[in-house]
């Protein structure tokens, strides 16, 4: 039986509101930046973060992190700019260590509330831009970009990715619920995320999806009998999505436009190697948020950009702190049964997934890449006060 401390129940509410609010995001500060500073006070303030000694390591690779970004400040070329991305990044940060703490002090409870909010943020993200995009609202300048949808995020290429996990989440619950109204529910939320993705013409949300549901499907084992008919139902569903979508002469135009090769794809790569060549002569990096102001063009990769910024120093603390969040996934799959288990397998699966697409897209100021990085560590065994402790059902 799993307990927790006394908390009021508005606590998981704010919580709840946090993961909700994550798809509105094209304004600064967003909801979620706003909540999640609220709930991260009162998680201070009321004692609700609780960090274990192997979430510490992780929390040193983040601060050594820290200091090759603040580091690289006093040598960039724009201080100013270098300064204000600087920030963004420790908010990010900030948000891990929020997020993770309470993951960690909550455990089930925790992760149900945010794989809900989340779940429900995903819905609402892709309604609302199929209300744009079918012109059910006037919201095509608002949810729309270059006839990509994009939701209330500022790019499709960061809304795509952005429904990976609830999508993955949907296609566990179609395999281990039970009865046919809930198992049509999730189909039905599942083919609707799956809608969302290929919307998006993310070509780095569609690799991202097709890695993490491979992940997914390795490790996740179920009744053969039950996988094969989620399977047809699924596959019924998707073929009269796909059906549909190739009634659309302008939709078959993006996707043959996006599964070739895009105009700007040489000089992404021509920029790479430059910003390689540069990094490899300042070992200190170049500052912060520099990258558009040498080149005026992005690396479009996250490993090119932290090594040309942060220089070496950056890239391998980073790359630690990837390294522990993924071990600990690993890990957490191999001891762990039914469920929980399943739940780790998602979180692993996503996380790959990002990581594989960050090597086209700067990822590090993604608010749901840090939100993933700080999934692994709920499932904490702690010891409480048996007279402040009660059950949260």
């Amino acid at each position: 039986m799993n307990h927790v401390q006394e908390v009021p129940t508005i606590y998981f509410k704010l919580f709840q509101f946090v993961m909700v609010s994550s798809f509105i995001v094209f304004i600064e500060p967003s909801p979620y930046d706003m909540s999640i500073i609220l709930l991260f006070v009162i998680s201070i303030y009321m004692s609700y973060l609780y960090f274990s000694s192997y979430m510490q390591v992780a929390i040193i690779f983040l601060a050594i992190f820290t200091v090759s970004n603040l580091l690289s400040v006093f040598i960039a070329i724009d201080p100013v700019h270098s300064i204000k991305y600087t920030i963004i990044t420790v908010f990010l940060m900030v948000t891990w260590v929020c997020v993770s703490g309470v993951l960690a002090r909550f455990n089930r409870k925790g992760i149900d509330v945010l794989f809900n909010g989340y779940t429900i943020a995903a819905v609402l993200s892709v309604i609302i831009g199929l209300a744009g995009y079918l012109n059910v609202l006037p919201l095509e300048e608002l949810v729309l970009m270059e006839g990509r949808v994009k939701s209330f995020f500022k790019d499709p290429n960061v809304f795509g990715p952005f429904l990976i996990a609830p999508a993955l989440f949907a296609l566990s619950k179609i395999e281990t619920s039970k009865g046919s109204r809930s198992v049509s529910m999730w189909a039905i939320i599942f083919l609707l995320l799956l809608l969302g993705i290929i919307l998006s013409f993310s070509r780095g949300a569609w690799v991202n999806f097709v890695l993490g549901a491979a992940v997914y499907l390795l490790f996740v084992k179920v009744n053969p009998k039950k996988r094969f008919v989620s399977f047809i139902f699924v596959s019924i569903l998707s073929l009269i999505l796909l059906i549909y979508l190739s009634t659309s002469s302008d939709l078959v135009g993006l996707f043959q436009e996006r599964f070739g090769v895009q105009g700007y794809d040489t000089k992404r790569f021509d920029v790479q190697l430059a910003a390689i060549s540069t990094g490899s002569d300042r070992p200190l990096g170049v500052g912060a948020g520099q990258t558009e102001l040498l080149f005026n063009h992005s690396t479009h990769s996250l490993y090119i950009r932290l090594f040309l910024e942060n220089g070496l120093l950056g890239l391998l603390t980073f790359i630690g702190f990837l390294f522990i969040c993924m071990i600990r996934c690993v890990q957490k799959i191999f001891s762990t049964n039914g469920t929980d288990r399943v739940i780790f397998v998602i979180i692993l699966a996503s996380i790959l997934g990002i990581l594989l697409n960050s090597l086209f897209v700067d990822t590090i100021h993604w608010r749901h890449f840090w939100l993933l990085l700080a999934l692994p560590w709920w499932n904490e065994s702690i010891k409480l006060n048996p007279r402040s402790a009660v059950d949260i059902k």
